[in-house]
């Protein structure tokens, strides 16, 4: 299937911790599966949201669809992780 292997390519490359994704395919892939994993950990029930992010048509739009949903579901059961070169929140 394609899609499992754009994801273990998406994945092999995510294993050498590059600071910038320079394909707008690969941030948009990693946006909506970071803002799903955190809805599902959060509420499933709120699975839906995750259509705003998928309505977005700008990068701008994008961008604010995935803080509101990071604000809304990034709170409760999650950590912040701060590394020198990377920032990102995991699953308690």
């Amino acid at each position: 299937m394609i899609t499992d292997q754009y994801y273990m390519e998406l994945k092999n490359k995510l294993s050498n911790r590059p600071i910038l994704l320079d394909n707008t395919n690969d941030f948009l892939f990693v946006l909506v599966n970071t803002v799903k994993a955190m809805i599902e950990n959060t509420d499933k029930s709120q699975l839906s949201e995750l259509d705003k992010i998928l309505d977005g048509v700008t990068s701008q739009e994008l961008k604010l669809a995935y803080d509101f949903c990071q604000g809304r579901f990034g709170q409760a059961g999650f950590f912040l992780i701060v590394r020198p070169r990377i920032i990102f929140i995991c699953p308690v």
